[in-house]
């Protein structure tokens, strides 16, 4: 069950001029028992799945579409070479507690691609909630706080 096990998907991304983010470094609590277990090879898991999206990004410009899953709620970077020219999902930004100090402690070099992952969590104060939909477009019926969000970031 190592990268391997992902081919089926990384073909189907590439067939259709998509692509995937994979598990690399997240911030819950017990991802550090399989993501910094040690290979046979000497390296982390983690640093592992860095270098096989180093390998499919390769030839990618300016930016491959294969991404690596870091947390923006990592006590460190854990020592990670992020550089693998792909974008980087950095989950738990905001409501979960990252913070912009977060992002620039773990990710303190520039990246091409650092994107956060939208909170699904709605709006329930009537005046936020008004002002949300005078601001975004995207917040049009029911909507959670990922639509302006994602807008932002577009």
């Amino acid at each position: 069950l190592g990268f391997g096990s992902l081919t089926p998907f990384v073909d189907t991304a590439r067939k259709h001029d998509a692509g995937l983010f994979v598990l690399v470094a997240t911030s819950n609590k017990e991802g550090p028992e399989v993501q910094e277990a040690v290979t046979g090879k000497g390296a982390s898991v983690s640093a592992t799945m860095l270098d096989h999206l180093r390998q499919l990004n390769a030839d990618a410009e300016p930016l491959g579409s294969f991404g690596a899953v870091v947390g923006a709620t990592l006590a460190d970077d854990r020592g990670l070479d992020l550089a693998f020219n792909g974008p980087i999902l950095a989950p738990g930004y905001g409501e979960q507690g990252g913070t912009t100090d977060d992002l620039r402690r773990i990710f303190d070099r520039q990246y091409a691609a650092v994107v956060g992952n939208p909170p699904y969590i709605v709006a329930k104060d009537a005046a936020l909630n008004a002002a949300y939909r005078k601001k975004y477009a995207s917040c049009h019926m029911k909507y959670s706080l990922g639509a302006p969000f994602t807008e932002r970031f577009f």
